[in-house]
């Protein structure tokens, strides 16, 4: 595992100098430079975790099932090698800049980087969430492309690549017509469980990690507020990770999620808000 380690903290390492290089290099187109710049920031933040995964490392050594073999890792040096080497050269475009992207973004590398924080997790908390925050790299890269209409074959390809991450949503709502809806809304986002109140959703989190939690505030065996607080006495960090959907709140149960300060939605809410609402929760936990 050190040997991983210590490899992706160069990868990492260089593939922040290359980003920062690209922004310099088309400095003039500002949407441009600073999706590239933004890139950058993330590797080094990347190059950090995987530097804080080095430490841990020194003072309890994780046995590792898998090696990184040769093949795999000259063929991503070489990637990050070429391209830096076309860098340097005049005749580097945008379009250049575009397949470099998919061809590190979505190779081995993010696989490998994924691999070490879910192994360390369970030793440090630290990386709990680094694989929602890899997600959201991922994501904000898909977001810029589709905002640019020379990027719809760069689009196109990501869609036909496998996921290397996806986010898990837990819908906890007794209307069936409502979960069913929301599930397919929001599989977009990420894979969605349903439980049916409370108690079955403290069941089902028992061995699993949630980025969103979207509850029903009435239901019955256990309601939404229960449901709550058994959850983040349990789980106390993930309570930024709930989002309620109601249709009725009686006065303590609306004093509670205020003076809680708890992201809460009244039905009907249109699916727009509820998914941008959910992108928000996985944004904020990624970067924690």
């Amino acid at each position: 595992m050190k040997r991983i380690v210590k490899w992706l903290v160069g990868i990492e390492n260089d593939a922040g100098l290359y980003y920062r290089s690209v922004a310099e290099k088309f400095r003039a187109g500002k949407e441009l430079s600073a999706f590239a710049d933004r890139l950058a920031d993330e590797e080094e933040r990347h190059c950090d975790i995987m530097k804080s995964a080095a430490e841990v490392l020194e003072k309890k050594e994780q046995v590792s099932p898998l090696t990184l073999d040769d093949s795999t890792k000259e063929k991503i040096e070489t990637r990050l090698r070429e391209n830096r080497g076309r860098l340097a050269e005049d005749e580097f475009t945008q379009r250049d800049f575009y397949n470099s992207i998919i061809e590190l973004e979505y190779s081995e590398w993010n696989h490998i980087f994924l691999f070490v924080v879910n192994a360390l997790k369970g030793i440090d908390g630290r990386f709990a969430h680094t694989a929602a925050e890899i997600q959201q790299h991922l994501k904000g890269i898909e977001e810029f492309l589709a905002s640019r209409p020379e990027c719809s074959e760069y689009c196109g390809r990501i869609r036909r690549l496998p996921p290397v991450w996806q986010g898990r949503i837990l819908v906890v709502e007794d209307d069936g017509l409502v979960s069913e809806f929301l599930r397919v809304s929001l599989e977009e986002l990420g894979i969605v469980d349903i439980a049916w109140n409370g108690e079955e959703a403290l069941k089902i989190m028992g061995g699993r990690h949630y980025d969103v939690i979207i509850s029903d505030v009435v239901m019955p065996k256990i309601d939404g507020v229960e449901f709550f607080r058994r959850a983040t006495a349990r789980e106390p960090e993930i309570r930024d990770r709930f989002l309620f959907l109601t249709g009725f709140l009686a006065d303590e149960r609306l004093s509670f999620l205020r003076e809680n300060n708890l992201a809460h939605i009244l039905k009907p809410a249109p699916i727009a808000k509820i998914k941008q609402y959910v992108r928000d929760i996985m944004l904020k936990s990624a970067k924690r």
